[in-house]
């Protein structure tokens, strides 16, 4: 190779073997540190591509997660509400049986009738319950007294039923009508009322088993998501440590390669000076 003065090829050479070590260094440092495989937008686009779907499907899926977790939670405040109602009307189903036993006197049952005057005062505060601001239970009124839960990133749902319990014809709003005495009221009627309750919580359960499930099914999901979503964009460390040990030596080579080029130059010097 010709000696030139304007010009060190072998220099050349060397430092752009320098900066594509360093290049291949800094990517690998960059992967090390981020945890992830892509260090630059020009890395595996296609990839990149595919990762921010499935991030946004996972990021979708927690959200519906936490959804059904609160929907859960309605119900079981609903549930409670339900369980104190039976309580409620178990009480006054004991009053109405004391209430008419003839040898009370017209002082005992007025101190029955104050008592379930507050038990019908307690089943009105139940009714009109809520969970966050939302009714705990549906109104006859109402055009829709079911809770639409989405629990899929497909759009599939569970109703979450707000069951009514202030129909005029239902036995537990004759219970609680505060128009109403214990003359009034009958065994059967309470009973209706008992029944009634108990046929709400039949249905709060089998709305609390599909949420339930729901969240199982989309707990699995989302952990197959965000697996397949690893595979394409979490850097594989022990690869990569690998990898960087590899360029550690590759640059030091370089450099002193780099150095020994420079100094060759000097050659030409050399001969100017014989």
């Amino acid at each position: 190779m010709a000696f030139s003065l304007n010009f060190n090829s072998s220099a050349a050479s060397a430092a752009s073997s320098v900066n594509k070590v360093n290049a291949e260094r800094f990517k690998t440092f960059s992967r090390l540190s981020s945890g992830s495989k892509f260090s630059s937008s020009a890395d595996d686009s296609a990839g990149q591509a595919v990762s921010v779907k499935f991030t946004a499907q996972i990021s979708n899926s927690n959200a519906l997660q936490s959804n059904i977790g609160n929907a859960a939670s309605f119900l079981q405040t609903q549930n409670g509400a339900l369980k104190s109602a039976g309580e409620v009307l178990s009480q006054i189903s004991t009053l109405a049986t004391l209430y008419n036993d003839p040898t009370k006197s017209a002082s005992d049952k007025a101190d029955y009738q104050a008592q379930f005057s507050q038990l019908q005062g307690q089943l009105s505060n139940i009714t009109g319950g809520t969970f966050n601001s939302v009714s705990l239970f549906g109104s006859s009124s109402a055009a829709n007294n079911t809770l639409p839960v989405t629990t899929s990133v497909d759009g599939a749902q569970v109703d979450v039923s707000k069951t009514v319990l202030d129909n005029p014809a239902q036995a537990f709003s004759v219970v609680q009508n505060s128009a109403n005495d214990l003359s009034s009221l009958n065994t059967n009627t309470i009973n209706a009322a008992i029944d009634q309750i108990a046929s709400a919580q039949a249905q709060n359960g089998a709305s609390t088993s599909r949420l339930q499930s729901a969240s199982d099914q989309l707990t699995t999901t989302t952990k197959n998501l965000q697996a397949a979503n690893s595979q394409i964009a979490d850097a594989d460390v022990a690869k990569e440590s690998t990898q960087l040990a590899s360029e550690n030596i590759k640059n030091a080579f370089s450099t002193a390669v780099l150095a020994q080029a420079n100094v060759s130059q000097k050659n030409v010097l050399a001969l100017l000076l014989k």
